[in-house]
């Protein structure tokens, strides 16, 4: 609350504090909007940003700008209590019974069937500055107002708030076409591109009075300020313009006034300048104080007024300086104002008429002159310069006479370096030579964060003393190295003169490297893109985001960080004990028809393709046909049928069997994997005994994994050869033998490692092993088949031996691929026995 002292000062009455809304802590530190204004109904009217979060999504799957049960990219409205008003578009008075006031409750109602009643309208992306018509309402009755919605990459925005809108960012980012109408999204009032080079940032904007003496031409007009590019734009109706076409075009005229060309404006608005109905435009830059220029454009809080045409007469300028403005009893003012202008060129017809008191009489008629102040109080001296047309300007400053300002003291906090997440206690006082020593009351306290040319308030202004504070991180990346903090107590007598101390608090810099795999790759930090490697200044125990950004020719896609997190965004928290540098891995993009190798990383990123094969390791199943004690059993169980069944069935039943397994294990990983959706199995090579007690096979073959739903990310080749494994490890195909062969039973499950001899070829093939044993039951009191899993092991060279290479010799166990045939009869060539050794 702003009050009035005794002595008609203003004064911040810091107790009356009370928080009336209240969003979730945002995702990044861009993107605030946090615009504030009271419309023409007298509701309160509070712009909110989207805190940088386009990717992330209700449970709806909406993106948070749109969605109603998050605050983040909205407009909110509220009553001047804090309360929320019935007719919102968004309240139980509308149908929305299960509506809750998100902004107590943490930002989040937490169902999207819970609307925030506070909403106005949404699908915004940072509406950093709005401003309200002062004249004119909507068609619907509503408050006009415009928003000025900073744009990403391509348009800048001016949309009409309206109750109920939603504008549609992230999907609409600029005009709005047929689908963005079809989509029930408001569209923009105007819009304009980007330049090819430096961008754009529309910022602040005001509505032009009728009737303040401007010309014509702004009658009606709509201002606003380019931050980027600089200049304040002027809109206004133009009939040639078509939003509704195919290719929209803006309904406005935009034109850029001449009379600034001003860059950096962050807030503007008209008011009082020379008595009513007269006002001019008053507009804030960021950066450097009053008085100061860059390129001849004034910085500060600058104002602009209408002096006439250059054939009309124009106001003067008026200008005071003074030697000093506060004192005792006796005080001598020596006052000048010969920098006071004419712009029509008339400077020495100017005529000064001084009131230096405030008594309403003029006290000097000179162009300086001085002033002795002989009572105690403060004073309002006034110059007002007429120029020979009668035209004039007026200027004031306060003198302050017998009073002198308190003098603060700061005694916590003492330390010189901190570190984020340090807590640190506000203590001080402050004497004053008329008042003596000032009460708690009269400190206010400030952090600030002095950041190149300019400052951010992170905490404050907050009145009282023996102030707890956590010390936070840097607001921004902008000369972060350079950046510190500033405790700055401000005290303040009892007839509003007030000083301020300040202690300096330099944070603990610390140097990280960021680097890719391959290098060369983009990453964004900060809110910046930067190529790898690089390096970047954080302060002690700040959280940093980095996020991995895929190779934009598909070459590339991420996989994971080298501390193992497989998400693209990636915090990281910056301290001593960090490694030396932060890499990030991406492997080489796949397409849906071949399959990759890489086998040192984790994931694929989600952008990636949305279907991949997998080669699968080879593995060999060995069913072991016990011999039955019956000759019924022995005939059921005769090779031929056995062997002929097999052929047919035993590949479906494997794939069958694993496909099924792992998309268990995929489901159960906690990860977002992709499904696997097919198991193509190739048989390498197969083998009936002849004394009809076993079958062997080995299988090769690919998994395909394909993503089918939002959220979904394809795994590397090494997680699917971990997942076989898992599946090998757990094998269990009872439920598929029993159907196949009714009187035969799983007896056990064993796993146990294996080792390969190299064939005489010197051959490499990792194969997984699986033995399955069958026998009747009537024989076995439970199952008969066994199974021997053997991870993939690395092939030793051992003397290998080798039998007569007839076809009746041995029993090799182990041959070439490609070498299979139609059923259980194998007939080998001498070739192809001369490459088949037996295992030791």
């Amino acid at each position: 609350r702003i009050v009035y002292d005794s002595s008609g000062r203003i004064q911040l009455d810091m107790a009356s504090e009370e928080i009336l809304l209240e969003t979730a802590v945002q995702p990044k530190y861009i993107h605030n909007g946090g615009d504030i204004a009271f419309g023409s109904d007298g509701l309160l009217y509070v712009t909110l940003g989207d805190g940088s979060t386009s990717k992330l999504r209700n449970d709806q799957g909406l993106p948070f700008q749109q969605a109603l049960d998050v605050l983040f990219g909205k407009i909110v409205r509220l009553t001047p209590e804090g309360d929320i008003p019935d007719d919102n578009p968004y309240t139980p008075a509308n149908g929305y019974d299960q509506a809750v006031f998100c902004g107590k409750s943490g930002g989040f109602s937490g169902s999207s069937k819970k609307p925030c009643a506070e909403i106005y309208s949404a699908g915004l992306r940072n509406p950093f500055r709005f401003a309200f018509d002062p004249e004119n309402t909507a068609e619907d009755g509503e408050p006009r107002f415009f928003i000025n919605d900073v744009g990403k990459s391509t348009f800048e925005r001016i949309l009409q708030g309206k109750r109920g809108a939603n504008y549609g960012y992230p999907d609409v980012t600029g005009p709005c076409g047929d689908d963005c109408r079809d989509s029930g999204f408001e569209p923009a009032q105007h819009w304009y591109e980007h330049d090819s080079e430096r961008g754009a940032c529309i910022s602040d904007g005001a509505f032009v009075p009728s009737n303040i003496g401007w010309p014509e031409s702004f009658q009606g007009a709509y201002l606003y300020g380019e931050y980027q590019l600089g200049g304040i734009h002027r809109i206004a109706k133009n009939s040639a313009g078509c939003p509704e076409c195919k290719t929209p075009t803006s309904d406005y005229e935009d034109t850029r006034v001449e009379f600034s060309d001003a860059t950096a404006t962050v807030s503007m608005a008209f008011g009082p300048y020379l008595g009513a109905p007269s006002k001019a435009l008053y507009y804030l830059t960021r950066g450097a104080g009053p008085g100061s220029n860059e390129g001849g454009r004034p910085k500060g809080l600058v104002r602009i007024s209408y002096l006439g045409t250059p054939q009309s007469n124009q106001r003067p300028v008026a200008s005071i300086s003074t030697d000093v403005t506060i004192g005792f009893n006796p005080l001598t003012v020596r006052f000048d104002g010969s920098e006071s202008s004419d712009p029509d060129g008339e400077d020495g017809t100017l005529a000064f008429a001084w009131d230096l008191n405030g008594d309403g009489e003029i006290d000097l008629t000179s162009s300086s002159g001085q002033f002795v102040y002989n009572k105690p109080g403060t004073y309002d001296a006034t110059l007002t310069v007429t120029d020979s047309l009668g035209a004039t300007d007026k200027m004031s400053i306060s003198i302050v006479v017998d009073d002198s300002p308190p003098k603060p003291i700061i005694e916590s906090p003492s330390i010189a370096k901190f570190s984020v997440g340090d807590s640190i206690r506000l203590v001080g006082s402050a004497t004053d030579a008329e008042d003596g020593a000032l009460p708690e009351t009269s400190l206010t306290w400030e952090i600030r964060e002095n950041h190149g040319d300019h400052y951010h308030v992170v905490m404050g202004p907050k009145q009282g003393n023996d102030i707890e504070f956590i010390l936070p991180g840097p607001v921004g990346y902008e000369a972060i190295a350079s950046s510190y903090l500033e405790a700055v107590l401000t005290a303040t007598d009892d007839r509003g003169l007030s000083s301020s101390a300040v202690k300096v608090i330099r944070p603990r810099i610390l140097k990280m490297k960021l680097d890719s795999s391959p290098s060369g790759l983009d990453m964004m930090v900060y809110g910046q893109l930067v190529k790898t490697p690089t390096t970047i200044a954080a302060w002690e125990n700040q959280v940093i985001s980095v996020e991995a950004i895929n190779d934009a020719s598909g070459q590339y896609h991420f996989e994971q960080w080298s501390d193992g997190d497989s998400e693209p965004v990636h915090t990281v928290t910056a301290s001593q004990l960090m490694p030396s540098h932060t890499m990030a891995y991406f492997g080489t993009s796949m397409d849906s028809t071949t399959s990759t190798s890489v086998a040192d990383t984790e994931l694929n990123a989600s952008t990636g393709p949305s279907t991949a094969n997998f080669k699968l390791l080879d593995f060999r199943v060995t069913i072991d046909l016990s011999t039955p004690e019956t000759d019924s059993k022995r005939k059921l169980y005769s090779k031929y049928p056995i062997y002929g069944h097999l052929n047919k069935r035993l590949e479906d039943i494997v794939a069958d069997w694993m496909r099924n397994v792992m998309r268990a294990f995929v489901k159960d990983s906690g990860m977002p994997f992709a499904r696997p959706t097919n198991i193509n199995l190739v048989r390498h090579w197969k083998k009936g005994h002849d004394d009809g007690t076993k079958y062997d096979v080995v299988y090769g073959g690919n998994v395909e994994f394909k993503i089918r739903k939002e959220g979904q990310i394809l795994p590397s080749a090494a997680v699917v050869q971990e997942f076989q494994n898992e599946v090998l490890r757990t094998i269990n195909l009872e439920t598929y033998l029993v159907e196949e062969f009714p009187d035969a039973k799983i007896l056990a499950v064993v796993t146990e490692p294996y080792e390969f001899a190299a064939s005489s070829q010197g051959g490499t093939n990792n194969i997984m092993w699986v033995i399955i044993g069958i026998c009747s039951a009537v024989v076995c009191i439970a199952a008969a088949i066994g199974f021997v899993v053997v991870r993939r092991a690395k092939l030793r060279s051992k003397a290998v031996k080798c039998e007569d290479s007839s076809p009746t010799a041995g029993n090799p166990d182990l041959t070439t691929r490609g070498d299979s045939t139609d059923d259980g009869d194998r007939s080998s060539t001498s070739e192809e026995l001369s490459q088949q050794c037996q295992i030791p």
